[in-house]
């Protein structure tokens, strides 16, 4: 009778700590973020207007830790130095706000850099429309368990990493 007890003991700890372990994977499944960056050359009207944007499509908030931007493979350190590249000379300023560091809900987006089309000549937006394909984008961010991810524009799905590094050239968007 005392073995049987010992034994119903065990069998029930075990599946008290496998439920514990399910559960657990359950909350942070549920929590998870994804995040995209992308550019879209209209506004949602249909009228002309760039605009670069960071969205958390998973169903879990994002901690945005760094971000990275690179044209053709040079890395550029805010969107002054953006624009100055796709025009291939010193220029104004675009609109801009800023995105490390921030927390995106679940189905949020964040604009962080816009180039509206009255503010600049016909040649210019077609060349920053041109140069928007050209940008390279890497946002690392974690979710409320520390689980982090890198995004990469050249790749179809974050990949995980044990903790978001500091960016070597980061991106101030703001």
């Amino acid at each position: 009778m005392g073995v049987s007890a010992v034994s119903i003991s065990f069998i029930s700890l075990f599946l008290a700590i496998a439920n514990g372990r399910a559960m657990e994977r359950l909350v942070q499944a549920n929590s998870w973020p994804f995040v995209q960056i992308t550019f879209s050359t209209l506004d949602a009207d249909g009228t002309p207007h760039i605009h670069l944007d960071i969205a958390n499509k998973g169903v879990g908030p994002a901690r945005i830790e760094t971000l990275e931007v690179t044209y053709r493979g040079t890395p550029l350190s805010d969107p002054r130095a953006m624009l100055n590249a796709m025009l291939n000379r010193a220029s104004a300023i675009p609109q801009s706000s800023e995105v490390v560091h921030s927390v995106l809900a679940a189905k949020e987006h964040l604009t962080f850099v816009e180039f509206n089309p009255q503010k600049f000549n016909v040649e210019d937006y077609a060349a920053i429309r041109a140069g928007v394909q050209r940008l390279q984008f890497l946002a690392c961010y974690c979710s409320v368990f520390d689980e982090c991810w890198i995004a990469d524009t050249t790749k179809p799905r974050p990949s995980k990493v044990k903790q978001c590094s500091t960016s070597k050239i980061p991106f101030q968007s703001g």
